[in-house]
C-alpha cells in the first residue's frame, strides 16, 4: 500500500478531521497544521509554510511510534508534569532500549544518559555526548544534546528542561549544542530553553535499506565495503536526502 493511502487509512481509523490538498499533502483545519507524506525516493524541497514532513522510511520503520507522534502534534496526548517526576541516571542498555523503541531515529552513541520516572515508570530520556574543547574565542567544553524522546502518546511538560538542568548540574558544560530536524520542527522548544540559532546544516544524503527501512549514512557504506556490495547486489538501497537542520547553541 502506498504511504499516502496508509496514512489516510490511519487518520480515518482515528476519526481525525483533515483535508487533502494533494495526493500527499494533508491539512488539519482544527489544528492549523499541514503535513506532507514523502514516498521513498521522491525529491522534496522544504516549503516555508510551516508544514511537517513524514518520510516513508520513518513511517514504515516504526509505524506505531510515528502514529502516536502525529496524534500528539494534533493535540491528542497524555500530559505529565516534569515537576512530579524523578530524575534518574541511566545506563547504556536502559537508554538504548528506550530510544530504539521510541525515538524516530533510534539510539545513538552518547556518554551521559538521563530519564524521568513517573510512578515507577520511565517516561522520557535525554542523552548527551562527551565533551569537546572549542577554542574559537575562549576555551569552552562543548557537549552535544544527542537524543530526547518520550513514551508514545505522552508529553512530559517541562521534561526537556528538567533533564537538561540535571545534566548541567552534574557535568558543568561550557555550552550545549543540538540540532532541530526540519522534517518535524524548527526548534522553538530550544529557544524556550535559552538556546540561540547558531547555523544551518544542509540536507544530508542517506541510503534507505528497503528490507529494514534503516537509514544508512554514506560514511557507513564507504567504510564497510562488504555491506555495500551485499546491499547494492540485492538492490535493497534507495538514496534519499533529508531536509537539513538548524543548529542551536546554549552558553552556560
Amino acid at each position: 500500500m502506498k504511504i499516502e493511502s496508509s496514512f489516510q487509512r490511519f487518520l480515518d481509523s482515528e476519526g481525525v478531521v483533515y483535508e487533502m490538498l494533494s495526493d500527499c499533502l494533508f491539512r488539519f483545519p482544527e489544528n492549523d497544521i499541514m503535513m506532507e507524506v514523502v514516498p521513498l525516493g521522491k525529491s522534496v524541497v522544504r516549503n516555508d509554510d510551516g508544514r511537517k514532513y513524514l518520510f516513508e522510511d520513518v513511517w514504515r520503520r516504526n509505524e506505531d511510534v510515528v502514529r502516536a507522534r502525529v496524534l500528539a502534534h494534533l493535540g491528542r496526548f497524555t500530559g505529565i508534569f516534569a515537576r512530579k517526576c524523578e530524575v534518574s541516571r541511566l545506563d547504556t542498555p536502559q537508554s538504548n532500549d528506550f530510544l530504539s523503541k521510541y525515538h524516530t531515529y533510534g539510539a545513538a552513541r552518547s556518554k551521559y544518559r538521563y530519564g524521568l520516572i513517573a510512578e515507577g515508570k520511565l517516561v522520557c530520556v535525554a542523552t548527551f555526548s562527551s565533551g569537546r574543547q572549542m577554542n574559537i574565542d575562549r576555551h569552552v567544553e562543548s557537549y552535544e544534546w544527542v537524543r530526547y524522546a518520550s513514551l508514545p502518546g505522552v508529553r512530559v511538560v517541562g521534561g526537556m528542561g528538567k533533564l537538561m538542568n540535571a545534566f548541567i548540574d552534574d557535568v558543568h558544560p561550557g555550552e550545549i549544542m543540538s540540532y532541530a530536524d526540519l522534517e518535524w520542527s524548527e526548534g522553538m522548544v530550544y529557544k524556550s530553553l535559552g538556546f540561540v540559532e547558531a547555523g544551518y546544516r544542509p540536507p544530508v544524503d542517506f541510503y534507505v535499506n528497503t528490507e529494514t527501512w534503516e537509514r544508512i549514512s554514506l560514511r557507513k557504506l564507504e567504510c564497510d565495503r562488504a555491506y555495500r556490495k551485499k546491499a547494492l547486489d540485492n538492490e535493497s538501497l534507495v538514496k534519499i536526502s533529508n531536509l537539513g537542520s538548524i543548529k542551536y547553541l546554549k552558553t552556560i
